[in-house]
């Protein structure tokens, strides 16, 4: 049977894509972003990923991968421990999703996703295996040019920090040709689509990092520890370009401050063990994505 090829950065947001929107064509997509100053602390994140999507008579059954690299830099950080052994994580995600069509106007998404997250200094273990998965139901409404979408379900995994549940609720509206927004948690975006090459987004969304330090690291008063955890968290306000060079490639661009940020160090049982000083920081996204097809829902992000 056909195969459908389609790219998604695969972390528990993905519940936002359009879910009536158009299969994405895209075959690969990469991306790096960095955040210079979150309190003597800068970060880089360099990613790329890639799906498969296989159609079915009733919805579609995803499988994908990605690969990131997050890179801390402490700089002049004053703490009392040493944090270079928490300075470069490796994420290796896979995911295996099912899309199912009840009818025209109802719809379930069902999502499991493990992911490696570590900084790979000892041999893998259990520590570095994290679970992500979600459910939702999702209802629409159409009249016309316009939609509506109202989605609703529960998530598990550690876009908040350690594994636990999440609650996932969204209202999409698509206005017009070139209007549309989405309210809800994790991710509010208003849309405007300038021309069929060119999209800008206002977003508002939270996003975070849990991952195993397999090292042993010395603390002042609980001496030598392993398989500790760092947790970022944070909550950024931004501005996103979308903009088709060529028919098959497109960039994207996200320019915004992170309002709130979290940086910390937990023990093996997840109790805190260092809290870093933060503060709000500039970010800079850049992506760029290949495209299977030239046929792109204008209204899906």
């Amino acid at each position: 049977m056909k195969f459908y090829i389609c790219t998604t950065f695969l972390i528990l947001s993905t519940v936002h894509t359009s879910l009536w929107s158009q299969i994405s064509k895209e075959l690969i997509g990469f991306e790096y972003s960095v955040t210079p100053d979150i309190g003597e602390i800068s970060i880089e994140k360099y990613q790329i990923s890639t799906n498969l999507g296989k159609k079915t008579s009733k919805g579609m059954i995803g499988f994908g991968i990605s690969y990131t690299f997050h890179n801390y830099n402490y700089n002049n950080a004053n703490i009392n421990l040493d944090p270079w052994t928490y300075k470069t994580i490796h994420s290796i995600k896979s995911t295996i999703s099912y899309r199912h069509y009840f009818n025209k106007s109802w719809m379930g998404n069902l999502v499991f996703s493990p992911v490696l997250s570590s900084n790979f200094e000892s041999e893998i273990s259990h520590e570095d295996i994290f679970l992500n998965a979600y459910f939702t139901i999702s209802k629409r409404w159409k009249k016309k040019n316009e939609y509506s979408i109202f989605t609703m379900g529960i998530g598990y995994g550690t876009l908040l920090g350690k594994q636990q549940f999440i609650p996932i609720i969204n209202y999409e509206n698509v206005i017009n040709k070139q209007w549309s927004y989405k309210l809800g948690f994790p991710k509010t975006r208003l849309q405007y689509l300038v021309n069929n090459r060119n999209k800008l987004s206002a977003t508002l969304e939270f996003d975070g990092l849990f991952a195993n330090n397999s090292s042993t690291v010395a603390f002042p008063e609980t001496k030598y520890l392993t398989d500790t955890k760092i947790q970022y968290n944070n909550l950024n306000l931004g501005i996103y370009n979308e903009y088709k060079i060529q028919p098959n490639w497109v960039t994207t661009f996200h320019l915004g401050y992170t309002l709130w940020n979290q940086l910390k160090i937990l023990d093996q049982d997840f109790n805190e063990i260092h809290n870093f000083e933060t503060n709000g920081s500039v970010f800079i996204n850049m992506g760029l994505k290949f495209n299977l097809k030239n046929k792109n829902n204008e209204h899906k992000k």
